[in-house]
């Protein structure tokens, strides 16, 4: 309702003319689509699919099957927008500075207000580097898989981060990386394994007492492609 005039034009395109002829309407999880449910009550089940954002099947080839014992740095990286009002990115590098070096963090952000810039070019530490640039999507499963940690920073002020699996989930996760996300993000305890940690960003402990026994195997996520999620679909289109 607040948003941009142009989307909610086209959403009512959607509900007077799309919704009504479609055979197929997906949403990316299923609290998505239970709330699109209640949303158009009217609307058959049926048609109400499930069809999450995974990135391709071919970046599983860059993941590190091995990567080297006795790590002495918990290497983490971020990658995608950010802001201080609605991200965790300055609690979180406090926290970094905090473990005198047994954590480093890297940023791949391009997206940013200035005030978000401006604090992160501010930061004088060797624990915290800032790629300015970002990084390309095709050439991030070569860049995520030389990390251990990748990092989902949300405030989660809305519904829409409420209940929301985010693309970077599934990306750390088929490049072999761990996962650190704010427990306030529901949209992700459906997918919680031992690799996905959630964390109290306001409060975090050392790293120590999140990893006691800190190891460095490779998350199992072969089953996040983009391949295996539209199965479904292509059945139907054929």
């Amino acid at each position: 309702k607040n948003g941009m005039k142009l989307v909610r034009y086209y959403h009512e395109l959607e509900k007077k003319f799309l919704y009504k002829r479609a055979s197929w309407i997906s949403q990316t999880n299923t609290d998505r689509i239970q709330m699109f449910a209640s949303d158009y009550p009217k609307l058959p089940s049926g048609i109400l699919k499930v069809v999450p954002n995974y990135p391709p099947q071919d970046w599983l080839r860059h993941t590190n099957l091995i990567k080297p014992d006795g790590h002495t740095v918990i290497k983490t990286v971020y990658v995608g927008s950010l802001s201080l009002k609605d991200t965790f990115i300055k609690e979180y590098c406090d926290w970094v500075l905090k473990q005198n070096g047994k954590v480093y963090f890297h940023i791949y952000a391009y997206n940013l207000h200035d005030n978000t810039m401006d604090y992160l070019k501010s930061l004088n530490t060797d624990y915290i580097v800032f790629y300015t640039k970002g990084v390309e999507y095709n050439k991030m499963p070569a860049l995520l898989a030389d990390y251990d940690i990748g990092l989902i920073l949300y405030k989660a002020h809305t519904k829409n981060y409420k209940y929301n699996a985010p693309n970077k989930l599934f990306e750390y996760l088929v490049c072999g990386l761990k996962v650190f996300y704010p427990d306030v993000m529901l949209g992700i305890k459906p997918y919680l394994t031992e690799n996905i940690i959630p964390l109290n960003f306001k409060n975090m402990t050392s790293i120590d007492a999140i990893f006691p026994n800190f190891k460095t195997s490779v998350a199992s996520a072969s089953d996040y492609t983009a391949e295996d999620a539209f199965k479904e679909l292509l059945h139907e289109l054929q």
